[in-house]
């Protein structure tokens, strides 16, 4: 298949995406959740999405002028996120009402969406980062080559 077999448009709005896919401007879209579901309770299909990956696709990531003013700041963040993990996946489904109530999400979804399971933190290994920072660097997203240990701030868990 060309490499210009589709047309690619850039849809900042995500909305916007979701409105013109629905509407049949648009064949296809790259849309996150809540919107999957909802792109999916009005007749969309899902082609092809990122829990076949086997990989967690969250990035933490911290600000330097707080950590500079905080050291203690990370660790305390990482536990907490680690308790927020622990209690979302003992009983995902107690959390769709928190969901609901604290987010966009739409409540006529509630019932749809199946809340997934979340990874713990784990440091990216040295080749995972490589790879995103070649890749940033292939479609001119990154200025600078930066190293590993300028990306990763060990923390003590």
């Amino acid at each position: 298949m060309p490499i210009d077999y589709v047309e690619k448009l850039d849809i900042r709005n995500i909305p916007i995406r979701l409105q013109m896919l629905i509407s049949g401007k648009i064949m296809a879209a790259l849309l996150p959740e809540p919107l999957i579901t909802l792109a999916e309770s009005q007749g969309g299909i899902t082609v092809i999405d990122d829990r076949q990956l086997n990989t967690s696709l969250t990035v933490i990531a911290l600000s330097t002028e707080r950590l500079s003013q905080d050291m203690t700041f990370a660790s305390r963040f990482l536990q907490a996120y680690d308790e927020a993990v622990s209690r979302i996946n003992r009983d995902p489904e107690h959390f769709k009402e928190l969901l609901v109530m604290k987010t966009r999400f739409p409540r006529t979804l509630k019932n749809r969406f199946h809340v997934p399971n979340f990874p713990e933190k784990k440091i990216p290994s040295l080749q995972d980062v490589a790879a995103v920072r070649n890749w940033l660097n292939q479609s001119r997203m990154l200025k600078g080559n930066p190293t590993y240990n300028d990306i990763i701030l060990n923390v003590k868990r």
